[in-house]
């Protein structure tokens, strides 16, 4: 009982950890009104509103990492290309992370989240709030993430078993890309500089 009381405070708190920005420019997300011009242009319509988001500094580890590397036992290596691939995963093996490129430079990262039949509520909250701060770390100036958090949620269970597809949000220079996964009860996030 100790336990799920400190996961469920630990949650309260990443949730309620805010990074602020000075820089914000609008995005370059397509609304539903303007879902005709997609055809025109090729691109693909974001599945969520955004304002505004800050898109001139290039993405960090520390920026990605922040608040949430508690839950992670990270490890690095040397690509070979003058990059590092960071690896990590949780206690309880439902979250990995994984980071590619240079500390001050990031070119992809990756979250992927686990939700098994049997899941846990603490451990599913848990998930949850780590999902809602990676989000935030990786775009920073978005406002929304606790609202699109839970439409990704209700997708991902409302979706069928065997099912895969994937959403792309487009905030500003950043790309995240949002898979659901029933096949293996996932869901990951992927978030790429353009």
């Amino acid at each position: 009982m100790k336990i799920i009381v400190v996961g469920i405070t630990l949650c309260f708190f990443i949730v309620g950890c805010v990074t602020s920005s000075k820089t914000t420019r609008p995005t370059t997300c397509i609304s539903k009104e303007n879902s005709t011009a997609l055809e025109e242009v090729g691109l693909q319509r974001c599945p969520f509103t955004a304002e505004t988001v800050t898109v001139d500094k290039p993405i960090t580890y520390s920026g990605i990492t922040n608040v949430i590397d508690v839950f992670f036992e990270i490890q690095s290596k040397e690509t070979g290309f003058g990059e590092t691939k960071f690896l990590g995963s949780s206690d309880n093996a439902l979250m990995n992370l994984e980071i590619l490129g240079r500390e001050e430079e990031v070119l992809e990262a990756s979250l992927k989240l686990s939700y098994p039949k049997d899941i846990r509520n603490v451990d599913s909250d848990l998930n949850n709030a780590v999902m809602l701060r990676f989000l935030k770390n990786v775009s920073l100036g978005y406002k929304e993430w606790p609202k699109d958090v839970k439409g990704i949620m209700n997708k991902f269970s409302s979706m069928e078993i065997g099912k895969r597809e994937k959403d792309r949000i487009v905030l500003g220079k950043r790309i995240i890309d949002v898979i659901y996964d029933k096949k293996i009860d996932t869901i990951t996030l992927t978030v790429k500089s353009k």
